[in-house]
């Protein structure tokens, strides 16, 4: 189990004014936030599981809470051969990506399963869209959080 520490109700309000509006207006106002310093990372959790986290100063949505609070990130849908390895932690490459949404260098996306349409990650765009679809090969996405994680293990 990694090691956690819960943060005091003020550091909760800091970190929810700091929360960006496309992320906080799907909050409820009146929840259960608990805040806990897990792995050096600042995780806000809502009824027991892991929503939003703080890494070098971006704010990233779990997995939980794209499905929970219908949060829409843009998409980044890879093909059969791809799911294991963004499964267990590995970036996407672009010889795996079947489809993907319009969106800026360094924007968060979401990594769909082109089967099950189901979010196997997040990660944040190394190129834009454009640039994307335009290459042959090379990393594209770099994976911040996954299925089967220490976050997603956290509930």
């Amino acid at each position: 189990m990694p090691k956690q520490k819960i943060l005091s109700n003020k550091k909760i309000k800091i970190f929810l004014s700091e929360l960006p509006a496309e992320f906080s207006q799907h909050l409820p106002r009146k929840a259960n936030y608990v805040i806990k310093q897990v792995n050096n990372l600042e995780i806000l959790f809502l009824n027991k599981k892991p929503y939003f986290f703080k890494e070098n100063e971006l704010w990233v949505p779990t997995l939980y809470s794209l499905k929970d609070l219908n949060l829409d990130l843009k998409r980044v849908t890879v093909d059969k051969g791809a799911i294991h390895f963004i499964a267990n932690g590995a970036d996407v490459m672009r010889p795996g990506i079947t489809e993907l949404d319009d969106f800026k260098e360094n924007e968060l996306v979401q990594i769909i399963d082109e089967n099950n349409k189901v979010a196997l990650a997040v990660g944040k765009a190394l190129f834009d869209s454009n640039k994307i679809k335009n290459l042959n090969s090379g990393k594209v996405v770099k994976t911040l959080h996954y299925v089967g994680d220490f976050i997603w293990k956290l509930v």
